[in-house]
């Protein structure tokens, strides 16, 4: 997921700090949406990304992550090397899906972006590696893989009822801790 910093401090109004932003919803918004959909998600920033980040194939590679799938909330503006590391991916076939909208603005002067949603966020919940139907709707999960082996934490978010979930994925056992 694009974190859109950027974006939030293009309209900045220091009058309306407490007020929520049509950027800042987006955002929350989105987190909220894949964190229920138990769709695993990093939040990419373009500080990190400038410094470690770069376009491999289908893939974006940053630091020691790779992501075939980028994510982006309302976001108004980016920087030169962040768009020219988003172009070189989308033109290589890595997916991206904006969410509010395609940005208007490279680094606040008025800019027209090539780049278009190539994927559905229906398309990036089938291809993870496990699935997870949620009967009560409180259960978020984190896939990982350790020394080769599937790792999958999930929790039960509401503190007052049991939840109830189903997961598929090939797993071979399942231990249930009540902390």
């Amino acid at each position: 997921v694009f974190v859109p910093l950027r974006s939030m401090y293009f309209d900045y109004k220091r009058e309306e700090y407490f007020k929520k932003t049509p950027i800042d919803a987006s955002y929350e918004g989105l987190i909220k949406k894949l964190s229920s959909m138990n769709i695993q998600y990093h939040l990419l920033d373009e500080t990190i990304l400038a410094k470690y980040g770069r376009a491999d194939g289908e893939w974006l590679r940053v630091g020691k992550c790779a992501y075939k799938y980028i994510i982006f909330p309302k976001t108004l503006t980016m920087d030169k090397n962040s768009k020219k590391l988003f172009d070189e991916f989308y033109e290589s076939g890595g997916k991206i899906l904006f969410t509010d909208g395609v940005p208007v603005y490279l680094e606040g002067e008025e800019c027209e972006y090539a780049l278009k949603s190539n994927i559905t966020l229906e398309e990036i919940l089938q291809a993870q590696p496990y699935h997870v139907t949620d009967i009560s709707g409180a259960i978020q999960s984190a896939y990982h893989i350790y020394k080769g082996c599937p790792f999958l934490f999930a929790v039960n978010t509401d503190v007052h009822h049991a939840g109830a979930a189903t997961f598929t994925g090939g797993f071979h056992s399942f231990n249930c801790l009540d902390l």
